[in-house]
């Protein structure tokens, strides 16, 4: 135990002091009086070194929390309250993914002008990399001494998990209740949009507003959004926020289905009742061929898009444009009103096709 040993002596000293006067002033309470101070010097001594121990002990565990900001140093001690560097978010860990608390980009990944992937809110994401070229671009980033990496399927369902039980995320302002917030999927305009700095404005660039009534479930006309389901932030359940997890543009994840032939079969990939390459309900599925409900579901098992959860792409042959590997794409696009509509997963892509954006992630 710690604790301040020149504040405990000075203590010490001055009850000392206090005492002598004391018994000066009272010379007939004789031996008893001295063993009344000398019992109180010492009850008084144990105290401050309890006190002083305990109040050192608190300072030491929680002085990390702004003394390392960027994780540099001690890393291994950061916590939630911990600020995460510019430009990115610390997501709380679920046991479902086997996840601890990691840090992810705030953003979609952005070129800072040297092909270099950062994150920030002004421009507009990759949109022309493929699944291969995003990890080496993942990799390439780094904070402090650690390495980051392209996000993981269980990183992204980390988060998406975790924004699903933040009421601020739905239509009612309650967890699981009426509609979540889309983000830029109603193709106008037809293109991805620069993000704010200013996590209020999250209807940034599209033609809804905070001010519109919230259409639940959502009206699937491409271009016909007149209401306010496009906002484009979630807020996760440490007051984190982060842009575009659903809309604007896909994003890759690092992981795949390898099928053993061009054509896939209900042991490899998810299928409905009848295995197709088709945009399919997730309350439609019959089964996850080589995953589970929890690698690509959301934790409400009654949503569909219309509410704002999205929709699956199977892919029952070969991965466009060619191979048996089929890349994970997830969040949906900005035209994605009229089949995607939310948090949409795809798996019709195969890893070196270019054409989507990509986030970054790194644990500690």
């Amino acid at each position: 135990m710690q604790f301040d040993i020149k504040k405990v002596l000075l203590f010490v000293l001055l009850v000392y002091a206090k005492s002598s006067m004391w018994m000066t002033n009272h010379r007939r309470v004789g031996g008893v009086g001295i063993v009344i101070v000398v019992i109180m010097v010492i009850f008084m001594a144990f105290l401050s070194f309890r006190i002083g121990g305990l109040i050192a002990t608190r300072v030491s565990a929680d002085s990390n929390l702004f003394a390392n900001p960027s994780f540099t140093s001690s890393n291994s001690a950061w916590q939630v309250a911990a600020l995460p560097p510019s430009g990115w978010v610390e997501v709380p860990g679920n046991a479902t993914y086997s996840t601890t608390n990691f840090l992810s980009m705030k953003y979609e990944a952005k070129n800072d002008g040297s092909n270099n992937a950062i994150s920030q809110a002004t421009g507009t994401p990759y949109v022309s990399v493929s699944q291969t070229t995003s990890a080496t671009k993942c990799a390439a980033v780094s904070i402090g001494n650690d390495t980051a990496h392209l996000i993981t399927n269980n990183e992204w369902m980390t988060i998406a998990r975790n924004a699903e039980q933040v009421g601020t995320n739905w239509s009612t302002g309650t967890a699981n209740s009426g509609c979540m917030y889309g983000g830029h999927m109603d193709n106008n305009p037809a293109s991805a949009l620069a993000a704010s700095s200013d996590d209020s404005l999250g209807w940034t660039g599209t033609n809804d507003s905070s001010g519109d009534t919230f259409e639940c479930p959502f009206n699937t006309t491409i271009g016909a959004s007149d209401g306010k389901e496009q906002r484009r932030t979630f807020t996760l359940s440490n007051d984190a926020v982060l842009w575009d997890l659903s809309g604007n543009v896909w994003e890759w994840t690092n992981n795949s289905i390898t099928c053993a032939g061009a054509n896939c079969t209900t042991g490899e990939m998810p299928y409905d009742a009848t295995p197709a390459s088709e945009w399919v309900q997730f309350t439609s599925l019959n089964g996850y061929g080589s995953l589970t409900y929890d690698d690509i579901r959301p934790l409400a098992s009654s949503y569909n898009s219309s509410y704002g959860v999205g929709q699956i792409y199977t892919d029952a042959d070969a991965a466009y444009p060619s191979g048996n590997v089929h890349a994970f794409l997830r969040g949906g696009n900005w035209d994605g009103w009229g089949v995607c509509r939310g948090v949409c997963t795809a798996f019709g892509w195969c890893p070196v096709l270019h054409g989507y954006g990509y986030w970054v992630s790194l644990h500690q």
